[in-house]
């Protein structure tokens, strides 16, 4: 089993990578990892029940989301969508390697449960560069669930083994919508 150290600014998070059980989700992960694309990134988001996002939140989630952002996800992730707005997928935030197909917890058997490390998906179907953690059991991420619109759910691929105290520290942080205040930065994520 893989181990890796998220080391933040607030503290480290160590997890262990299901690369058996999620292949391609974790090979995707580690690519970023290994060639330090993280070093410098932050965590930025905190999704909450009493910080819901219009337009945003459907199937309500407990996250906490890290990677890179830019100005057009910034600005939703505080004020959410207009009535009518669509979110754009080519105007959230891009890794440096193509995307993959989301590997549903269906092919892994990996559930967001409390902890569970996941990626996000910035386009249908597909996987990028940004993480989340779970903050509680989250079946609505899981396949079948109602969070993704379509059913097809997120890439789970691992789990924080150490540090849970700080994730639920930073998913309490004061935000505006979902946009923390204070980002808490990534120093860098390496295999341990």
């Amino acid at each position: 089993m893989i181990k890796i150290c998220i080391e933040t600014g607030w503290g480290n998070l160590l997890a262990e990578l299901y690369d058996k059980q999620a292949p391609r989700t974790t090979a995707h992960f580690l690519t970023y990892v290994d060639e330090g694309h993280y070093d410098g990134a932050s965590i930025y988001r905190t999704a909450r029940r009493d910080n819901v996002v219009p337009g945003l939140d459907g199937a309500m989630i407990e996250v906490i989301e890290g990677g890179y952002y830019n100005p057009y996800y910034e600005n939703i992730l505080r004020a959410g969508l207009a009535p009518g707005q669509v979110y754009e997928d080519e105007l959230a935030p891009k890794g440096t390697h193509p995307t993959i197909m989301v590997e549903t917890t269906e092919e892994t058997g990996i559930k967001h449960l409390d902890g569970v490390l996941s990626m996000g998906r910035t386009s249908p179907d597909m996987v990028d560069d940004c993480f989340f953690i779970c903050v509680g059991n989250q079946p609505e991420l899981d396949y079948g669930g109602a969070r993704s619109g379509d059913g097809l759910g997120f890439s789970a691929f691992g789990r924080i083994v150490s540090g849970m105290d700080l994730v639920r520290k930073i998913h309490k942080s004061p935000s505006q919508g979902q946009k923390l205040l204070e980002d808490v930065p990534v120093l860098r994520i390496y295999r341990v």
